[in-house]
């Protein structure tokens, strides 16, 4: 059972350090379009993504998109 936890522990912090690789490269790509379709983008992504029936899988996209918008705006 122990290595099963650490199994899935390990891979829980690699799939963390795949979604913070994620969130810094679409922040650079956001930030390299400019503010006005870096807007557009935001915007369109945050329309579809309130359309989600799960409030769960909603949620977390839009702390996903919340993530990206943060790494952006430090640029």
């Amino acid at each position: 059972i122990l290595k099963e936890v650490c199994m899935v522990f390990e891979n829980d912090i690699e799939q963390q350090w795949r979604d913070k690789m994620t969130v810094i490269f679409f922040a650079e790509i956001m930030n390299r379009l400019g503010v006005v379709n870096a807007g557009k983008i935001f915007n369109n992504v945050v329309r579809e993504v309130e359309e989600e029936k799960d409030e769960i899988i909603k949620l977390k996209m839009q702390n996903f998109i919340s993530n990206v918008r943060k790494g952006y705006l430090k640029n």
